[in-house]
């Protein structure tokens, strides 16, 4: 009686390799994907930062003029401050002497297909001027340089 043969046949070991070959393309791109997660969540909690300090650093001015305010943060990054009179009776009133601004600072980063952008938004009570000081408040665009250099 003929001996029965041991070991794989050379279809069995071919499916075998197919099953290995789709699992491991399966689990690189998981891998893949997860360091790409990584990545981007390293770069939103840099913009968080960014944007902490950026925002101390300009509210640390006495006043704030309504407009729209950007500059280099250093990295390839850019900061932009947008400041407006929020609504509300306080901003109504037209005896005031301190008026509530609504400040959006934004960082942006990443340029070409996937820019990407972080915003913080605050309200502060400022003193009221009516005309510009020079040295006392932001200037609206052209690009102010960054603090940070």
């Amino acid at each position: 009686m003929p001996q029965p043969a041991k070991g794989f046949s050379l279809l069995e070991t071919l499916v075998a390799f197919a099953v290995l070959a789709v699992c491991m393309g399966v689990l690189l791109r998981v891998f893949s994907g997860a360091g790409h997660a990584t990545g981007v969540a390293n770069q939103y909690a840099q913009a968080v930062s960014l944007a902490e300090s950026q925002l101390a650093i300009l509210l640390g001015r006495e006043h704030l003029l309504p407009g729209t305010y950007e500059g280099p943060v250093g990295d390839g990054s850019r900061w932009i401050m947008r400041v407006a009179e929020a609504p509300g009776p306080l901003n109504e009133d037209p005896g005031r002497n301190m008026a509530l601004m609504a400040i959006d600072l934004s960082i942006v980063w990443g340029e070409g297909e996937e820019p990407r952008e972080y915003t913080v938004s605050t309200m502060r009570l400022v003193p009221l001027q009516r005309e510009a000081r020079p040295g006392w408040h932001l200037r609206p665009r052209p690009p102010v340089a960054s603090p940070r250099g």
